[in-house]
């Protein structure tokens, strides 16, 4: 399986899962809205980010651990 595809997939189930969330326990600025999240800012996440964004006009949020992308 290409990665892209991976990503796609990702981004599909993200969706699934949002219909069963409960967001107005949530502030709406605590919500983010985004084609496809991607775990780890690393070289492979950024880059998968670029590409996304770039070639495929996706909306995309990196979730990193660090308070910077390494």
């Amino acid at each position: 399986m290409r990665p892209l595809s991976i990503f796609l997939h990702l981004s599909i189930a993200a969706v699934a899962v949002r219909g069963k969330v409960d967001e107005s326990k949530f502030e709406e600025t605590d919500i983010i809205l985004r084609d496809v999240a991607i775990i780890g800012g690393g070289a492979s996440g950024s880059h998968a980010a670029v590409i996304l964004k770039q070639d495929h006009g996706k909306s995309v949020v990196v979730i990193e651990k660090q308070d910077h992308l390494v």
